[in-house]
């Protein structure tokens, strides 16, 4: 760095008389000025190289936890839709057990009021029924779940 600096200083008292005696301090009548050039350079070369090198690794830092975040991100897409898929794939099969059940039901129903003593059956449909109502409920509930957390990974809603 290369600067340039100047001051003035002057002071006059009238009923003073002027001192030209070098040897003689007159802190009442005097007029100074200067300038300076000056250059300044640090010798600290070896902190801005450390500086440098600093910022560098920061820089790799970022650029590693980016590609990191990137991957993960893949990674939670394809494990959303992955979960996505299997819950329509349960959910599908629980929607023909239900089909299943209730055609039981119908012909264990059927076969009751043609013979009241195939009471056992009717009873085992219901309770086959109730329990593929349950399964097709939490099936149903899973997907709705798989969906939300599929929009909420990729950032965007579908509406079916």
């Amino acid at each position: 760095q290369v600067y340039l600096a100047g001051g003035i200083r002057c002071a006059i008292a009238p009923n003073r008389t002027d001192q030209h005696n070098p040897f003689v301090k007159d802190d009442f009548n005097y007029f100074n000025a200067g300038v300076f050039i000056g250059l300044r350079q640090s010798f600290e070369w070896g902190l801005l190289t450390a500086d440098v090198n600093r910022a560098r690794a920061e820089l790799y830092e970022l650029r590693a936890a980016e590609a990191s975040a990137t991957q993960s991100i893949r990674l939670d897409i394809k494990r959303a839709f992955l979960a996505y898929q299997q819950a329509e794939v349960e959910l599908d099969l629980t929607r023909e057990g239900r089909r299943v059940t209730r055609e039981w039901l119908r012909t264990a129903k059927d076969e009751y009021e043609l013979d009241p003593e195939q009471i056992k059956e009717l009873v085992s449909a219901f309770e086959a029924f109730a329990q593929t109502e349950e399964s097709y409920y939490q099936a149903m509930y899973k997907f709705n779940l798989t969906i939300a957390r599929l929009e909420q990974t990729v950032g965007v809603t579908y509406s079916f």
